[in-house]
């Protein structure tokens, strides 16, 4: 029986630092939720909206990386806290609160991890 097992762990939390299980979802949970979503993953869709403004939901999805079910849970969670807002033609729009999220993160990953790393999952 492995350490896992013993301890009631079933051992798909320590996938989070395995992007390439991703992928293929071995040994992966469900996707984020709303109340626990990956750090990384909401830092990577902000910064492509930082870096490249607004754009439509399925180029989002594409740039961030992320398959498009498990994307429209993250966008719900950012619309949810006023990270990003939608307008009438469907773009998505970084807001002022999400920026300021993303630079708290930021911050927060190189003072805690020491380097900055959003690797995309494709």
């Amino acid at each position: 029986m492995s350490s896992n097992k013993k301890n009631g762990n079933s051992g798909t939390a320590n996938n989070q630092f395995r992007p390439e299980l991703e992928k293929t979802g071995q040994g992966l949970p469900e996707p984020a939720t709303t109340e626990r979503p990956d750090l990384y993953v909401l830092a990577r869709v902000i910064e492509v909206l930082k870096e490249g403004g607004p754009a439509k939901r399925t180029a989002l999805c594409t740039a961030a990386g992320l398959a498009y079910n498990r994307f429209v849970k993250y966008l719900e969670w950012m619309k949810e806290r006023e990270f990003v807002a939608i307008d009438e033609e469907g773009n998505v729009h970084l807001t002022a609160r999400g920026v300021d999220a993303y630079d708290q993160l930021v911050k927060w990953i190189l003072d805690n991890v020491g380097k900055l790393k959003f690797p995309k999952l494709g």
